[in-house]
């Protein structure tokens, strides 16, 4: 660290009058040095939390020689080069908006008094160490911004960011106390949080994405993404939600693209309340304990479709048996949640996939026996059954009974239709004389197993 009168020396020195090099040591011993007696540690008295008391005098010695030297080095470089600088906290400054537009009030962190709180050149924080409170709401970033490698020990505000380049915020650690706030952010273009550690809370609300990579990051304390936003592809693969704290994802209805939540570790916490599944992948991930409320999905021929059944390769081998497995872990979530009717969708989709494997198999007793559970919808839908049995009943086996009398000009009684309702109702002998015994018992056999159908289906549905 720079001795008192050094550091006076670059304080009543212009950054134009600097000599070669003096900058080049402001920054590897002063800028890059640790900042950890900077500040005193204190127990709050309501939470019994402990809390850093920064010294301000070396705090604002700190921020006026960044607004004296850096910010003129980046004016030369046209790049904001804090490379594994320790930052203290920083100065809590007044701001006010102009055209919507924030500006400091007051000379504090990068601004000086007047200054819009924007960066108009690319900003490299690799590797920084932010030892304290830090605070970008507002700040609009117009280039390309790197956090990658950086360390936040406590909270940060980004609240009301934009960011008009691609950012990275990769490799970082939010460390416990730090909780990071990005509610309301805007990201215009690429955001990159792949391998980063969020060990304290994280707030996503309202945060709009055009595209993100979460892949790999670790949450470990409570985190939402509410009302956002997300314009491209979203990707959320082998991630995990560890501990159990509350992971909330909730109202998020403007899904443009996909969402991807391949091979991800969910804890028990997990809810996902009013959002369109429509454009998600859940594949590889333990869904049966995630708590899926009032979500909307995809649904055809009385069946969920899942984005997965586009994303997963043709090619890849066991796909088939991947979407069964996604199925059968959905249908259990919703059957431990009492949502029958969606159980039972995810049920059919299941049976449908096994059908197609075994068909790949070449099973093909198998298929036939799965298809003609498919066909009756599989003792989960109760529609399908009931469906077929009314119009084989009241339709096909009476135009039988009555020798097609339909399509001739012979006269029709009701008689075929009796023959019909007598012979699928199995719970008498019969009362009238058919002509053809083997239709009549072929329609009682029919009938039976519809009805077995229906009211299995029936069970499944009201089942408390």
């Amino acid at each position: 660290m720079l001795s008192d009168g050094r550091i006076q020396y670059f304080l009543d020195t212009k950054y134009e009058d600097l000599k070669e090099g003096e900058y080049d040591e402001l920054v590897k011993n002063y800028f890059q040095e640790s900042k950890e007696n900077w500040y005193d540690i204190e127990i709050s008295e309501l939470t019994t939390k402990e809390l850093k008391s920064w010294r301000p005098n070396e705090v604002k010695t700190f921020w006026k020689l960044i607004r004296l030297h850096t910010k003129k080095e980046a004016l030369k470089t046209k790049e904001l080069n804090c490379r594994g600088f320790h930052f203290p906290r920083f100065e809590g400054v007044f701001n006010q908006l102009i055209n919507n537009r924030a500006h400091k009030l007051v000379s504090g962190n990068f601004w000086e008094s007047g200054e819009e709180i924007s960066f108009y050149c690319e900003v490299e924080f690799s590797q920084a160490i932010f030892e304290g409170y830090g605070d970008f709401k507002n700040c609009f970033f117009y280039k390309n911004v790197s956090f990658t490698n950086s360390v936040f020990h406590d909270s940060f505000n980004f609240m009301n960011a934009k960011f008009y380049e691609d950012v990275s915020f990769s490799f970082v650690t939010f460390k416990k106390d730090c909780g990071i706030n990005f509610s309301r952010a805007k990201f215009k273009k690429s955001c990159n949080f792949r391998i980063t550690n969020f060990e304290g809370e994280a707030n996503f609300t309202e945060t709009s994405f055009s595209s993100a990579d979460f892949s790999f990051c670790e949450f470990s304390s409570s985190t939402c993404f509410v009302r956002n936003i997300f314009d491209k592809e979203i990707d959320f693969n082998n991630t995990k939600f560890i501990k159990n704290e509350l992971i909330l994802f909730s109202d998020i209805n403007q899904i443009n693209e996909s969402v991807l939540f391949v091979s991800n570790t969910f804890n028990e916490n997990t809810i996902f309340r009013r959002v369109d599944m429509k454009n998600v992948c859940l594949s590889q991930s333990n869904i049966e304990i995630v708590k899926f409320e009032d979500c909307s999905w995809n649904e055809k021929g009385g069946r969920i479709v899942l984005l997965d059944e586009k994303k997963i390769p043709s090619t890849e081998e066991g796909k088939l048996g991947q979407l069964e497995l996604i199925f059968r872990r959905l249908k259990k979530n919703f059957s431990n949640n009492k949502y029958w009717e969606q159980s039972a969708k995810a049920h059919f989709s299941e049976m449908l996939m096994r059908q197609k494997s075994l068909w790949k198999e070449n099973s093909i007793f198998e298929w036939l026996i799965y298809g003609f559970y498919n066909m009756f919808g599989g003792t989960q839908d109760f529609k399908r059954p009931f469906f077929i049995l009314f119009i084989s009943t009241t339709l096909i086996f009476p135009l039988i009974y009555s020798d097609w009398c339909f399509l001739t000009s012979c006269e029709w009684d009701w008689n075929p239709l009796r023959k019909s309702i007598d012979a699928a109702i199995p719970l008498f002998k019969p009362s009238l004389e058919y002509k053809y015994w083997g239709i009549r018992y072929l329609q009682t056999f029919f009938s039976t197993i519809l009805l077995t159908f229906f009211i299995l289906a029936l069970r499944k549905r009201f089942k408390q």
